[in-house]
């Protein structure tokens, strides 16, 4: 909403009310993906007929597995704080509380969905997916405190 009440501000405007109800899109639609995937990973949890080595590395595979939805969140969770900073730093000045907002949530996400990758990776680390958390993470924090900066001007 801020993007597409920018257009006085900011020339890309009506390109990043695109982009915000693309990323709003995308993230909507990872809700089932998430559900199938901690499904398996129940699934596996509840496989009585399995070897215990193997149910506990079927297990930990579907937890690696899992971490996928929450690191995809991460990544357009920064994405979000990035459209919401340049919003608060150049956007309508009218809405810069509202431009704060969204990055301050955003980040929030990032930092839970952050949790879950490192939650679910347990004693598994995949430095591949830990390293796209950690890049994410930066982005949402740094973008977030642009936007913060924006309002102490």
């Amino acid at each position: 909403m801020a993007a597409g009440l920018s257009v006085a501000q900011l020339d890309d405007a009506a390109e990043l009310a695109l982009i915000a109800r693309d990323l709003c899109d995308r993230a909507a639609g990872l809700a089932q993906a998430d559900a199938a995937a901690y499904g398996a990973v129940l699934s596996a949890k509840r496989d009585r007929d399995a070897e215990p080595e193997e149910k506990r590395r079927r297990v930990e595979q579907a937890l690696v597995e899992a971490t996928e939805v929450p690191l995809q969140l991460m990544e357009l969770g920064a994405a979000v704080c990035e459209l919401a900073a340049r919003i608060a730093e150049e956007g309508n000045a009218n809405l810069l509380g509202d431009a704060v907002a969204a990055a301050l949530l955003a980040e929030a996400a990032v930092r839970a969905d952050g949790a879950l990758v490192v939650n679910n990776l347990g004693t598994a680390p995949d430095r591949e997916r830990l390293g796209r958390s950690a890049r994410a993470l930066a982005r949402a924090k740094a973008s977030a405190a642009k936007a913060e900066k924006a309002m102490k001007r």
